[in-house]
Order: structure tokens, then sequence, then C-alpha cells
């Protein structure tokens, strides 16, 4: 049995999200901010330094999420796929249609051309055995 998980768990999830918090709460602290004269003159420095750092911060954490995805569990006769958001589907290696190569990089597409994971030889140690393993159950290869 093979998983195929595209990034593990990481720790800067949950560092951006305290950093996205705080600047979250200080650029509304700073754009409230108009009973004090004297820090009217840096309103909109801090404005685009709590900003940039909020959308920035923000940006960063859809992207960890998003590589976070899914996760493939290739079994003798079928595979299960997890996806973030969803009940787990079961597919047969019927379902796919080829696996793409591009250097280290690979990328499962299923019967109607959609992507269904990319992995690469990076996150995962033994992802030229995945590749040889779906070889195996009929699956072609592109490179």
């Amino acid at each position: 049995m093979y998983t195929i998980q595209t990034q593990k768990g990481s720790n800067l999830t949950l560092l951006l999200a305290i950093i996205m918090l705080l600047a979250g709460s200080r650029f509304f602290s700073a754009l409230f901010m108009t009973s004090q004269e004297e820090a009217v003159a840096y309103l909109p420095l801090l404005l685009v330094l709590y900003g940039t750092l909020l959308f920035g911060s923000l940006f960063l954490l859809i992207r960890l999420v998003k590589t976070r995805k899914h996760k493939l569990i290739l079994h003798e006769n079928s595979m299960t796929y997890m996806p973030l958001f969803g009940a787990p589907k079961l597919l047969s290696y019927h379902d796919l249609q080829k696996v793409s190569i591009g250097g280290k990089m690979y990328i499962i597409y299923t019967r109607n051309g959609k992507k269904l994971v990319t992995f690469s030889d990076f996150h995962m140690e033994n992802a030229r055995e995945v590749v040889a393993f779906l070889k195996a159950k009929g699956v072609r290869t592109e490179i």
C-alpha cells in the first residue's frame, strides 16, 4: 500500500494564522486611530504596512491550505482519494487516464482529463515506486 500526500503537516500554517490575526488587529486599530493627531501623520504608512502584511499572510495561508488539499492511498485493487473537503472517493485504476512525468514531478490524470494528484520526488521518498506500481496496474505514463 502506498500513500501520496502532497505536503506533510506544516507549522507555517499556525504561524501564518497568528501573524494574520495580529496584522489584522493592528490594521483595523490603525484605521480607526484618528483621535491622536501625531498618529495621523503615520496613518498611510501604517495602513500600507499592516495591510500588506495582512493580505500577504492571507495569500500564503491559502497557498499552504491548497497544497495540503488531498491524499491518495493506493491499495492492491483500488485507491482512495481524500480531498480536503468532502467525502473520500473510492476509485479503480481503470479510472486513471495517465501519469505525466516531467523531471521529478508527477501528475495523475483521471479519465475525463482532470488533474487528480500532483506529487514529486522532493516531497516523497518513494515517488518512483508509486509510478512503477501504477504502471504495473495498467496506467500509461507520458513524458
